[in-house]
């Protein structure tokens, strides 16, 4: 699939988004629902500064696109599950499957270091995925 078929895809009539669950460098992820069934997604939406020039705009989509055609092929217990992708309201996003639970580094900052067991199951199942 190249940009051009991956950026018409339109989604948003399928899913409604509600608040903001976290920020990364170029993308905010968003607690959502899909429509037809009330299955609660986490929606990846890309969000680029508007001082990026068009060639690094078009970098940053193609990205973004490599990153969600390789999503959907990869299926582990430990790694969230790409749903659906395309564009909602003309920006790329990718749809996952909402994991329950706390980030780990709000973990760490409240309560410190984790137990060393913890800790390798932690790294053990990063390593599986």
């Amino acid at each position: 699939m190249d940009i051009t078929e991956y950026l018409s895809r339109e989604i948003a009539d399928k899913y409604t988004i509600n608040n903001r669950l976290g920020t990364g460098g170029c993308s905010i992820v968003y607690d959502g629902v899909r429509n037809k069934d009330q299955k609660r997604v986490a929606i990846k939406v890309l969000v680029l500064p508007e001082t990026l020039e068009e060639s690094e705009i078009t970098l940053n989509k193609q990205r973004f696109c490599r990153e969600a055609l390789l999503m959907v092929t990869l299926h582990n217990p430990h790694i969230a599950e790409c749903l659906d992708y395309g564009v909602f309201n003309g920006k790329p996003c990718l749809v996952l499957e909402f994991i329950e639970g706390e980030a780990l580094d709000n973990y760490l900052k409240e309560y410190g270091a984790l137990p060393f067991k913890f800790a390798i199951d932690i790294i053990c199942q990063l390593l599986d995925a």
